[in-house]
């Protein structure tokens, strides 16, 4: 039997709300849904909140998927780059929460992130001073760097070593790939290698024979580095020599494998499922090959892509693609966000909780959607990637519409031709723009109105409404 099968995307540049739309589609299908990850790894933040008369349980889900309080399983393709040594820790979190274990499940050729990734992802971050691209620092591209460089180690290998093999093979990684991979980093940051790693050794450093401002770190490139960054630089390189931790990871890691079940041929595996759920990380402003917002942008396809090749290999189809969006815009780290302002401006009030400030991708902030054309713009992108000269890969494509409720139901826009709100709010006091209600700021439109559009109709047959933030127990419509 196929199964149904959706594709659930993020429309901006993340945090739309699609742990929330993979958790109600999954609330269709309880117990024969499956949910695969297939792109980025753990540093996706998707949270879901289940509410009844008694309680309310929240959780924000990073490997496991968001269809999990629904007892949806979990799926790894071999796209997605796991953490091994965070899953112990996500999966005991939810135990307490929810009261039971999902059910997870990996492809064989699969390659999980490695300790030695996640400090070169930091290193480099740390080392771009001022220019950073807003990573997570979670090792996601460094993994695939590797992986494509011949020195990946996949999850079928893992699984067919002891403690010690798996050592010997990090070790060994570490030696052939890491150290070269090190120095370019600081060579692309312009950080000097021989000036760290010459005869003023850390050893020195640390023992106070050698005092940091004597050391030649900073290249023309990288003169503005803090002291701290450079601090952080010492910690990182330190770590990437330490032998012990990589004795450690070989013993969590194998520990840890054995809470997944690894697979050889997926479309079996999917057989046995009513549902099957693509549940993308970040959103299509993000995606490797949009390169209007290059270089801050992530590793991984955020799109179509993956699903449908994934799926071509399996000998299926998409039946339905569901673009997910809030009713405004927002952006957690560095780089361009077009029509940026406070919230306050939006009249949103309510805490982004999943969202908080942090090191590696600073605060989350706040836009309104742009005109309608690019409002639609990032949708028709893919599915132009991803039909290639065919036609387009799949008939049923729908809008999913989250936190209405802190937008009094509206989708938040700019007018035609405004390059800021307050340039738009002068032009609504001239003349009433099509598509767009007065109010008194920002501009603003109901979903409804916005699905007459032909625009719009020409690319989406249906439409899903959020009257909540991360709620699961929400109203939902489909508009014909």
């Amino acid at each position: 039997m196929t199964p149904l099968i959706r594709v659930v995307i993020g429309k901006n540049f993340g945090d739309e709300g699609k742990g929330l739309a993979v958790d109600h589609f999954s609330a269709d299908c309880p117990e024969k849904t499956l949910v695969i990850r297939h792109n980025g790894g753990a540093q996706s933040g998707h949270t879901v909140e289940i509410r009844d008369e008694d309680s309310m349980k929240r959780f924000i889900f990073h490997e496991l998927s968001s269809g999990s309080f629904r007892h949806a399983d979990t799926y790894w393709a071999e796209t997605f780059f796991p953490d091994l040594y965070k899953l112990s820790d996500e999966l005991e979190d939810f135990q307490k929460v929810a009261g039971f274990t999902p059910e997870i499940y990996c492809d064989e050729h699969g390659t999980p992130v490695l300790f030695d990734d996640v400090l070169q992802n930091m290193l480099l971050e740390v080392c771009r001073g001022s220019g950073r691209h807003g990573s997570c620092g979670m090792g996601i591209n460094e993994a695939d760097l590797r992986k494509k460089a011949g020195f990946g180690l996949t999850f079928g290998e893992i699984c067919q070593m002891n403690a010690e093999a798996l050592t010997e093979r990090l070790f060994e990684i570490r030696k052939e790939y890491g150290k070269t991979r090190v120095i370019e980093i600081l060579k692309e940051t312009g950080v000097t290698y021989e000036a760290l790693k010459g005869d003023q050794t850390l050893s020195k450093l640390k023992s106070g024979e050698q005092s940091e401002n004597d050391l030649d770190l900073r290249s023309e490139q990288s003169e503005q580095l803090s002291d701290e960054e450079i601090g952080n630089i010492w910690k990182y390189l330190d770590l990437l020599e330490n032998e012990e931790l990589i004795r450690n990871e070989a013993e969590l890691m194998l520990d840890n494998a054995k809470l997944i079940h690894v697979v050889s041929h997926p479309s079996e595996l999917l057989q046995r499922y009513d549902q099957v759920i693509f549940e993308t990380g970040q959103g299509l402003l993000l995606d490797s090959e949009y390169l209007t917002f290059a270089p801050h942008l992530t590793a991984s396809r955020t799109g179509l892509t993956n699903p449908l090749k994934l799926l071509a290999s399996w000998g299926m189809v998409p039946d339905e693609v569901i673009y997910v969006t809030r009713s405004y815009v927002t952006r957690h780290g560095a780089g361009p966000l077009p029509y940026e302002t406070p919230k306050e401006a939006l009249g949103i009030t309510e805490t982004d909780l999943t969202n908080l400030e942090n090191e590696w991708q600073g605060r989350i902030r706040y836009a309104t959607h742009g005109t309608p054309e690019e409002f639609i713009s990032p949708v028709l992108q893919d599915l132009n990637m991803s039909e290639g000269q065919g036609e387009r890969p799949v008939k049923n494509i729908s809008l999913f519409v989250t936190h209405l409720n802190e937008t009094d139901g509206k989708l938040l826009m700019k007018a035609e031709g405004a390059e800021t709100i307050s340039e738009a709010n002068r032009e609504i006091c001239g003349a009433e723009p099509e598509l767009f209600c007065l109010t008194p700021e920002p501009f603003c439109v109901t979903p409804e109105e916005l699905a007459k559009e032909s625009r719009f109709r020409s690319i989406f047959t249906g439409m899903y409404l959020s009257d909540g933030k991360d709620q699961a127990d929400t109203k939902y419509q489909a508009i014909e």
